[in-house]
């Protein structure tokens, strides 16, 4: 656990029940309006010399990530021809689909989910090989398919990924086998169905950060699952968003501690081999703690802060949602988790902003079975988990940083250590 100052004077129970219903209150606006650096996911293939066995000997890869939408593959002659939209089209590919890339070049700046810059812009564009994702597209000699490096997934911006096509001018040949270039580390890959991995990451993400917000890891899950993928080269990895309303109410932790618990069941069943990471942040951090059986420890955090809550949010409570904190608490308290068969199949379980805290509990301190393996992180000056409050202007300046402050990463690298100690 890391509980990172001492807390000097507790609020009163009164300013207590206030501060943690205000939080679950303008929790969501506070996370989203800080600009985000957007980092790229992971990929990798390792060098050929002949593109058509790119599929099979990749060493750097990335995926379309377009918040749903394709992009456009462009016929890129070289020769000083200028890199930008208005070349030819030649193809288009799928939200989701895996390229191999072979070199960056530098072209005019786009602005997609992926871009480095402020605004998500990037003038980076990704020569891949006629290969990936199961083109059929004739090439003139001397040519290249590039896409815009703004709308590819990596796990690290792509120039460090890749080497640069020759000058940047022009188009480049991959690089010879065993030509000693690195190889990448393990491919995060969303869940589908069906799909078995080493390591399935599940992750919750904050009050109010959206489904869609990349793909359910929002702002503190998707450095935490590149960084772990990062450190896990020897292993397949996925991840699952958690999908649950992330509401302000609260009421949504029942439903996602439900889809974490199902998601994990249904993995379990079909994949005999699959080590699960759980992570949370905030309202996720409390999903966690309900999926592996704490619920009776978060139920009177939830019956504290429930008539409050009420208060506060009124019309924005869901219909019927909280009664005085006792409906909510009393399902959390009496909820089972998930069954003890599947608990050696946890390797890790990691979060930020636990409101356990408002029990002064932790994972680690809570749960004897869970607790070796958990990693907990509360900044000072934390109002959801208990750690006092840094600003009262900004109640939740601190427990907005963990995406931002190294706090991510540090549980990702936790979680690796436990995934390579579980084998």
């Amino acid at each position: 656990m890391h509980k990172f100052a001492a807390r000097g004077a507790r609020p009163s129970a009164r300013t207590s029940i206030t501060l943690l219903a205000a939080a679950g209150l303008i929790e969501a606006t506070a996370a989203i309006a800080p600009a985000m650096t957007a980092s790229h996911t992971s990929i990798g293939i390792r060098p050929v010399a002949d593109a058509a066995a790119a599929d099979a000997a990749a060493a750097y890869n990335g995926i379309v990530n377009n918040n749903g939408k394709g992009v456009t593959v462009y016929d890129y002659p070289g020769g000083g021809t200028a890199l930008d939209t208005s070349l030819p089209a030649t193809a288009s590919l799928g939200d989701g689909t895996q390229v191999h890339i072979q070199c960056y070049l530098t072209g005019t700046s786009v602005t997609g989910p992926n871009g480095l810059a402020s605004g998500g812009t990037d003038a980076y564009w990704d020569q891949i090989t006629g290969a990936s994702a199961g083109l059929a597209v004739a090439i003139p000699a001397g040519h290249a398919l590039v896409v815009p490096d703004a709308y590819i997934q990596t796990s690290s911006p792509v120039d460090q990924l890749v080497p640069a096509c020759g000058s940047g001018s022009s188009p480049a040949s991959p690089p010879a086998a065993g030509s000693g270039a690195p190889s990448s580390p393990a491919t995060p890959l969303p869940y589908a169905p069906g799909a078995c991995r080493d390591v399935d990451v599940v992750f919750a993400r904050g009050t109010g950060e959206q489904q869609g917000d990349n793909q359910g890891l929002a702002s503190v899950g998707k450095p935490f699952v590149d960084v772990l993928a990062r450190d896990l080269p020897g292993k397949t990895v996925m991840y699952y968003g958690v999908n649950f309303t992330a509401d302000y109410a609260q009421v949504s932790t029942l439903a996602g501690a439900d889809d974490m618990e199902n998601h994990v069941k249904t993995v379990a069943a079909q994949c005999p081999n699959t080590t699960f990471v759980l992570g949370g942040y905030s309202q996720g951090a409390a999903v966690a703690d309900v999926t592996i059986g704490l619920g009776p420890v978060l139920g009177p955090v939830y019956v504290k802060a429930g008539l409050a809550l009420a208060a506060i949010l009124g019309p924005l409570a869901a219909p019927g949602a909280i009664t005085g904190g006792s409906t909510l608490a009393t399902l959390i308290a009496t909820h089972p988790g998930l069954p003890d068969s599947l608990a050696g199949r946890i390797a890790a379980v990691v979060t930020w902003g636990n409101p356990i805290h408002w029990a002064n509990q932790s994972i680690a301190t809570a749960s004897p079975v869970y607790g070796p393996k958990s990693d907990d992180f509360c900044n000072p000056g934390d109002p959801v988990c208990a750690n006092g409050v840094a600003s009262i202007t900004d109640p939740l300046a601190t427990h907005r940083q963990y995406a931002t402050d190294g706090k991510a990463q540090q549980g990702a690298q936790f979680a690796a250590d436990k995934v390579t100690a579980a084998g």
